[in-house]
């Protein structure tokens, strides 16, 4: 076969199929199909080992202990807000299998913007109530954040 030129392809022979002929050739060469398996995709979001970029969603239910302005608060918090003003504290009463980052009985507190947006009610009125959590795990190149922290 001839080739006319840097961007062409042999003679006789179409972009498409010149295209598969590579895709295939990647495709032997790579050998172990299950890195790319449905089976081995559900199985790493199960086990939160995400690529970089994903995010994953985790549900935990829980009591809100205090919610303080952050400039009154010490201590150490996960931000889920890209603006946050106060500091929420919540006590895990149960969490979903499959995530080892919230545990039920363990204590944390979240950055958030503002306990009338999170919990549609004053800090005053959300305090020692339940509520349905869901925030999204995301890997990113640095670890780990967590975004967009909702109650119910």
């Amino acid at each position: 076969m001839h080739w006319k030129g840097r961007h062409s392809f042999p003679e006789g022979m179409e972009m498409r199929a010149f295209a598969s002929i590579v895709i295939a050739g990647l495709a032997i060469g790579c050998g172990d199909a299950s890195l790319t398996s449905p089976a081995s995709v559900a199985e790493e979001n199960r086990t939160l080992k995400p690529a970089v970029g994903t995010e994953i969603p985790i549900s935990f239910t829980g009591t809100v202990v205090s919610i303080e302005y952050l400039g009154r608060w010490t201590g150490t918090l996960i931000p889920v807000d890209f603006d946050s003003r106060f500091a929420a504290t919540v006590k895990i009463e149960s969490a979903d299998g499959g995530q080892e980052f919230f545990k039920a009985g363990e204590t944390v507190t979240f950055g958030i913007h503002s306990p009338v947006k999170l919990f549609q009610a004053p800090a005053e009125q959300a305090v020692g109530k339940q509520y349905k959590f869901t925030v999204y795990y995301h890997k990113t190149q640095d670890g780990v954040e967590f975004r967009t922290l909702t109650a119910q």
